[in-house]
């Protein structure tokens, strides 16, 4: 039987839409072990793109002859990064067919190919500040080392070789810094977490024991509502969003926005692996027939139109700038760093931002005011309102990037 009977050979290489990543090594050994370290920046992906379904994982291949071979968990032996949504470290065994002399893509290398899943997008995943061959992860001992140096992380770089060095390791190098410590528990913090403890008694039951539970398990995550009897859609075919399902436990996860970069400040969204790792760390802690979905926030956007007459001896053009930001920071204080909640539901009026910003200094007077209120990516309505009133319970009303304002150069507003 020809083998090549069941071969799709094509003039061009193909390449998936998706996304790919190509790894070359050299001085690899086919048979060998490899590990490689994957850094990348927890939540910077797009909290918006499609995500990982619970079968979906990405896949692996070598370039073997100048064919792409897929590599099952035969080879795969452990992977700490989540698909790629968390810093961790890919272990794998090379097949003994993998060879450095293929024309498709540059001889002399050992080639590797991580592809994603139909229906994801490259902005799925995180990006990568960096990948390392050869990794291992070094843990902390305590040696009667002073207790407050884990309050900040090991800088990198801060460890440049071992003590005892071990036979065939030439050097070693800390790339990044440390991860994970944590100072010990003070006695408020203690007795806090005891009283809770005594409460919920690690067991998910009511409203109140989901959002304890998440709160001290996860320290990135700033503010968890746990929402009864409600289904929110996290995937493609999955049912509509109802406040009207019994037997659903819906968690709405808000991270800790201090001192992170993040995909949108005025939108904050915990990372796909955060998600994730709370729905694992919940399940063995709630009822079998309750079915709990964790998922973002629905940010509800508020975008004003309106013309403004500013003081005279204010530059029309610098303040135009400076009013936008004035309202940005009036709707959602949170998103500069302000010492300011975040809360779901609510209501505005469009008299009190009309008040908000004819009271600022540089501000004479607004004319033609209009409000609108945008409930998702695709909503386009452009009905002017008097009062916006949150959607949903779990909605947040949030300030649009940019508002449309006109300047007016002279005292005398046309009606036109």
């Amino acid at each position: 039987e020809d083998p090549t009977a069941s071969r799709t050979i094509t003039l061009m290489p193909g390449y998936a839409p998706e996304g790919e990543l190509y790894i070359g090594l050299t001085n690899a050994q086919p048979s060998g072990s490899l590990t490689l370290l994957f850094a990348a920046a927890e939540g910077s992906e797009n909290p918006l793109a499609p995500t990982f379904g619970k079968d979906q994982h990405i896949g692996w291949y070598s370039l073997t002859n100048n064919e792409w071979q897929s590599l099952n968990h035969d080879f795969l032996t452990a992977d700490d990064t989540n698909n790629l949504l968390r810093p961790g470290i890919v272990r794998m065994n090379l097949p003994a067919a993998i060879n450095a002399s293929n024309s498709l893509l540059d001889a002399g290398y050992f080639w590797l190919k991580a592809q994603l899943p139909q229906g994801l997008h490259h902005t799925s995943v995180c990006k990568l500040a960096g990948i390392h061959a050869q990794a291992v992860t070094a843990e902390f001992r305590d040696n009667d080392n002073d207790p407050s140096h884990l309050a900040t992380a090991l800088p990198a770089a801060t460890i440049s070789k071992a003590i005892d060095k071990p036979a065939g390791i030439k050097g070693l190098s800390q790339p990044y810094g440390s991860f994970g410590g944590a100072l010990q528990e003070h006695d408020q913090t203690f007795y806090l977490r005891i009283s809770e403890r005594l409460r919920h008694k690690q067991r998910a039951v009511t409203i109140w024991d989901y959002e304890r539970l998440v709160l001290q398990e996860f320290p990135a995550v700033h503010k968890v509502k746990c929402i009864s009897h409600t289904c929110i859609p996290t995937e493609a075919g999955d049912p509509a969003y109802s406040e009207t399902a019994p037997g659903n436990i819906s968690l709405v996860v808000i991270p800790d926005i201090r001192n992170r970069n993040l995909y949108d400040r005025l939108q904050p969204r915990a990372s796909q692996n955060t998600l994730r790792e709370i729905e694992q760390f919940l399940a063995p802690l709630m009822g079998l027939h309750v079915n709990c979905i964790v998922a973002h926030p629905d940010y509800e956007t508020v975008a004003l139109d309106f013309r403004v007459k500013f003081h005279d001896r204010y530059d029309a053009n610098a303040y135009h700038g400076i009013l936008n930001e004035d309202i940005l920071r009036h709707l959602s204080p949170w998103a500069f760093g302000e010492d300011a909640a975040i809360h779901f539901g609510g209501r505005l009026y469009k008299s009190v931002l009309i008040r908000f910003i004819e009271e600022l200094e540089y501000v004479d007077f607004v004319s033609r005011f209009k409000m609108y209120h945008r409930i998702g990516k695709e909503d386009n309505n452009i009905k002017d309102m008097s009062e916006i009133v949150a959607s949903s319970a779990r909605a947040i009303l949030v300030s649009a990037p940019l508002h449309t304002i006109a300047v007016i150069e002279s005292d005398k507003v046309c009606d036109e």
